[in-house]
């Protein structure tokens, strides 16, 4: 008798580990312990620490986004490749410039999905679109502050592909400027293309070489 209860409870045992490996593995009948399912990059949309001073949660926030309802997660938006850009642009040059400006700067503006590109009126070629650029401006933003931070990034070696000094209302009293830099992975080198926006004699904003 005592024979026939300890198989019953060697069985029960048996059939708990079983079940005890198949909800910690995802697996069924699968012994060794060792998940069979293919490992998926960068699954999660949790923070992602690029540098010391950036993250992918950094970088892709966006006040507008929020607003308007739209999830700007480049990973629930199917484009994996962009966080691998927005690493590359922080360590080849969001940090650097954060070491020469002293940090004394905001940040935003990084990847835009569609949605989003779409609501803000830009194009499907800009590179905020690929997680290859990022906007940021002095915490007092004025037009001086901007300029000089604009020069000492140009005259740094840091290997940016475009620099270039954006603004809104322009020639009014609530004009307010900022920079928009960009590094592109898929280059060997990069332009350090240098630009400004003017506003053109018909009222229009224009874009030239600085």
């Amino acid at each position: 008798m005592w024979a026939k209860v300890l198989v019953e409870d060697i069985k029960h045992f048996l059939e708990a580990l079983m079940k005890f490996w198949s909800n910690t593995t995802g697996t069924t009948g699968n012994t060794t312990g060792a998940s069979t399912s293919k490992p998926t990059e960068r699954q999660s949309d949790a923070p992602s620490q690029f540098t010391k001073n950036f993250c992918l949660t950094m970088l892709t926030q966006s006040d507008t986004a929020t607003r308007l309802g739209i999830n700007n997660s480049p990973i629930a938006n199917g484009e994996l490749f962009v966080v691998n850009n927005l690493e590359q642009l922080s360590v080849k040059v969001l940090e650097p410039v954060f070491a020469l400006l002293k940090g004394d700067y905001m940040y935003s503006g990084g990847y835009r999905c569609k949605p989003l590109n779409d609501a803000v009126g830009s194009s499907d070629s800009s590179q905020h679109r690929k997680g290859m650029a990022n906007d940021f401006q002095p915490k007092v933003p004025t037009k001086a502050n901007v300029e000089s931070a604009f020069q000492a990034i140009k005259a740094s070696d840091i290997p940016f592909d475009q620099l270039i000094i954006e603004g809104s209302r322009i020639g009014t009293p609530q004009e307010t400027f900022w920079i928009h830099i960009s590094y592109d992975p898929n280059k060997a080198q990069q332009r350090r293309q240098t630009l400004r926006v003017i506003v053109g004699e018909d009222g229009k904003n224009r874009t030239v070489g600085a």
